[in-house]
């Protein structure tokens, strides 16, 4: 599967920084969705598609 808003949020942090840290910063992100998931009880359901630029 594939969630285009968090393709878009590393492709943003890559431009400012390196791959590193722009692979860390998605991870965490995703992490604090897992979480968030975990704690109400709920599916993870994306938005929707976003364009790439």
């Amino acid at each position: 599967m594939h969630d285009s808003r968090l393709a878009l949020f590393y492709h943003r942090i890559k431009k400012r920084k390196n791959h590193k840290v722009a692979v860390v910063a998605t991870a965490r992100k995703l992490l604090t969705i897992i979480y968030a998931m975990l704690k109400n009880n709920r599916n993870y359901i994306p938005q929707r598609k976003c364009k790439a630029s």
